[in-house]
């Protein structure tokens, strides 16, 4: 019963200590909400999109081009400093009005996109892409998109 109990008593331990040497990621007490621009390509128009209720992350002028088909000239972002969140909203066209925007920062590197869209009854109009230029975020961020249509 002794060799039992310390045992168990061993394993214990051993769980306790590697959980507490178990890296934890900072999370914030209350999100940070994040400041952002939207951006308009002029010019230019999205290709190689796919409207799959994510986004995509981007963080260079060489995967901007991979993105984008321009008539003159191709934008030039300084991507030291800014990151690109683009996404398209499924079922939602140009016509739609996007109503709300808001970008948290939960931890260290756990983002919540949160976008509130009233849908359009158009027919026949391109797809709504939402471009937003970001302070600078990791390649390997976690970021949650929450997009919620209101119908009127």
């Amino acid at each position: 019963m002794k060799k039992k109990i310390k045992i168990i008593t061993f394993l214990l331990m051993l769980l306790i200590s590697i959980t507490s040497c178990k890296k934890h990621e900072n999370l914030y007490p209350n999100p940070v909400e994040i400041s952002f621009t939207k951006y308009s390509l002029l010019g230019c128009h999205w290709t190689n999109f796919y409207f799959d209720g994510k986004f995509t992350v981007i963080n260079s002028n060489e995967v901007l081009r991979g993105y984008i088909v321009c008539a003159d000239n191709y934008p030039e972002i300084d991507f030291s400093k800014w990151t690109l969140l683009v996404f398209g909203a499924k079922h939602c066209n140009i016509n739609s009005y996007v109503k709300k925007i808001l970008l948290q920062q939960l931890s260290d590197n756990k983002y919540l996109l949160s976008v509130d869209i009233i849908p359009s009854d158009t027919m026949d109009a391109a797809p709504l892409i939402i471009s937003i230029l970001v302070p600078k975020i990791s390649d390997s961020s976690e970021i949650e998109l929450n997009v919620t249509i209101i119908q009127d």
